[in-house]
């Protein structure tokens, strides 16, 4: 499997949707590490970095547009690709906003996600 080495960070509160991508891109040959707020993801961010990161715009401790602004903030950070996703249509406007590179629209099929996953990677 040629995706094996890359690797996807997922933060999303929603354990039950986080499960369903972290399955679905693993089984693909992800690597894949999740996340269930942006403290702990912030904190995992300054020892290693992804290739792509899948954002839940609404996190219990802090909102996506705050954590995209402080990953552009970083120099080692503002490069990696970030696919924001909600349920609300108002953070799709926000994410065009805040340099998103793709809008991934709650509730989603698998297909629709490797496809954006695979287009951004």
């Amino acid at each position: 499997m040629r995706n094996k080495k890359k690797k996807i960070w997922i933060i999303d509160d929603d354990l039950a949707i986080l499960q369903c991508m972290a399955i679905t891109l693993e089984d693909e040959g992800y690597q894949v590490l999740t996340f269930e707020n942006a403290t702990v993801f912030e904190k995992a961010i300054e020892r290693n970095l992804p290739d792509i990161i899948l954002m839940d715009y609404y996190l219990p401790d802090q909102n996506g547009d705050q954590l995209i602004l402080n990953l552009e903030k970083k120099k080692k950070t503002k490069k990696i690709p970030v696919i924001l996703i909600s349920a609300h249509h108002e953070a799709r406007n926000l994410a065009k906003k805040n340099g998103v590179v793709n809008f991934l629209a709650k509730p989603f099929d698998t297909d629709t996600l490797l496809n954006i996953v695979k287009k951004n990677i």
